[in-house]
């Protein structure tokens, strides 16, 4: 009889975040989320004391992340980041099977913006790469006061 090889730590995770499992908890709230997928990771949105929200990934080739959020009609939320190299980027939100964009850029190292959602419900940040490389995503949101 063999023993059972070791579990992976977290830090092994090539998509392992600076909070740990909260992905997988972001990923079980969301309602039309499969879980994490072998491609990609979701990121919880915890709202800092000043309404901050930052996060540094390390995404491999063809990866995706994806920071999610509920937001009140009428809410400002001013995004930014940065890639070690060019990323695909969206922000969407979802109304059925069908998804809605309401920014796309095909490919960016530097990008930043406002965005007022029209609706209340949740809406998605989300990061693609499409290199042969790793890349190193670094995000920040604001949430503006209503």
């Amino acid at each position: 009889m063999q023993p059972n090889p070791p579990s992976p730590s977290p830090s092994s995770n090539p998509l392992s975040l600076q909070r740990g499992g909260q992905a997988l908890a972001a990923a079980l709230l969301c309602g039309w989320c499969n879980a994490l997928s072998a491609a990609g990771v979701v990121l919880p949105v915890e709202w800092g004391a000043q309404g901050q929200f930052e996060q540094v990934v390390a995404m491999p080739p063809g990866h995706h992340a994806e920071a999610c959020v509920v937001l009140n009609a009428g809410m400002t939320v001013a995004w930014q980041f940065s890639g070690s190299a060019a990323l695909a980027f969206n922000i969407h939100h979802h109304v059925g099977k069908e998804v809605i964009y309401a920014n796309r850029l095909a490919a960016a190292v530097v990008a930043s913006g406002s965005f007022v959602p029209k609706s209340a419900q949740e809406y998605c940040w989300m990061w693609t790469n499409p290199s042969r490389e790793a890349v190193t995503l670094n995000l920040r949101l604001n949430r503006k006061p209503d």
